[in-house]
């Protein structure tokens, strides 16, 4: 087998997440299947992403590394992957890795952002990309609220249940809330910045989610430090809306 990396961008609206599923789901890795087979005209490809984003999510920086029978020029391969690939999919740029690359244990930092507006009036055409939240929000509350989050804490209490996982331990390296340019037709967009080494199933969206109850006045940071550290059986809010959430960078170690 040949081996490539790829870095790929996506709008996650219009699919049913990363992850390959039984049935007719759309997904970006089955559309990244598809288009690949199509072009080297072969069943025999292994698409493996750094990062499974949910339903709705969007990405500017996802990992993959793929595997194919045939040794073909990266350059050539992106172009031909590219011009079969759903419009809302695209390959920034591919690259040949050894076999013992192994992208799980080559990513050092993931660093997500998530930005939502709290302007009165929504604009449509951001619908897909941008959460509201028209009603008034305490910011600087919201703020102070995000560096609870940093550090290793347990987060059993932050993380979809149905994922079976060794351990609900994580470290939160930075979590900060800033205003950001988003749109000429968007006032008020903030974003959330979030990174760490790995992340739990929906975690990013129920603390983005908790520090909306926070900005609402209806939670503190004294909740928020409780749900740290005792268990819990239900959760301090719902998860924030998936559409508002990117996976903006991967860091890897060098992998030549």
């Amino acid at each position: 087998m040949h081996h490539y990396l790829i870095t790929l961008s996506y709008n996650g609206t219009q699919f049913s997440g990363w992850q390959s599923q039984t049935g007719d789901l759309k997904t970006i890795q089955s559309e990244l299947l598809r288009a690949f087979r199509k072009s080297v005209k072969q069943r025999d490809v292994v698409v493996v992403g750094a990062s499974r984003t949910d339903r709705g999510v969007h990405a500017l920086d996802q990992k993959v590394k793929v595997s194919l029978l045939c040794d073909l020029q990266p350059d050539a391969l992106q172009s031909s992957v590219n011009y079969r690939l759903h419009p809302d999919v695209k390959i920034l740029n591919c690259t040949k890795v050894s076999k013992e690359f192994n992208l799980f244990n080559s990513c050092q930092k993931k660093t997500y952002h998530y930005y939502f507006s709290n302007q009165k009036n929504e604009i449509p055409i951001h619908t897909d990309q941008v959460v509201y939240v028209s009603r008034e929000m305490d910011i600087e509350k919201m703020k102070k609220a995000c560096s609870t989050f940093v550090g290793e804490h347990d987060f059993r209490n932050f993380y979809s249940k149905s994922s079976q996982v060794k351990s609900t331990v994580r470290e939160i390296t930075h979590f900060e809330l800033s205003k950001c340019q988003f749109s000429p037709f968007l006032d008020e967009v903030m974003v959330f910045k979030v990174e760490g080494y790995g992340f739990l199933k929906h975690l990013i969206r129920y603390m983005v989610g908790t520090i909306f109850q926070v900005g609402l006045g209806y939670k503190s940071e004294d909740h928020i430090r409780e749900y740290l550290e005792v268990e819990k059986d239900d959760k301090l809010s719902k998860k924030a809306p998936a559409h508002g959430l990117y996976l903006y960078q991967i860091e890897l170690k060098n992998h030549h």
